[in-house]
């Protein structure tokens, strides 16, 4: 699954538009919903979202279980 579709399922999930994602990181709606519909975004960007729905990226190693932050 890319990362535009788990966006969408967290906002979902939290009742939250992507306009309203837009307006928690201060972004233009319609670039915001164009990046996820094409997703194509920067590293970033996808922090910024993240961080505005209470997320987090984590780097987890498959072999070990070891987690990198």
């Amino acid at each position: 699954m890319g990362a535009s579709k788990k966006i969408k399922k967290i906002l979902i999930d939290r009742d939250m538009t992507q306009a309203q994602l837009a307006d928690a990181i201060g972004k233009d709606v319609q670039q915001t919903k164009n990046a996820l519909y094409r997703d194509t975004f920067t590293y970033n960007a996808l922090e910024k979202w993240l961080e505005a729905i209470d997320c987090e990226i984590v780097f987890r190693d498959k072999t070990t279980g070891r987690l990198y932050e």
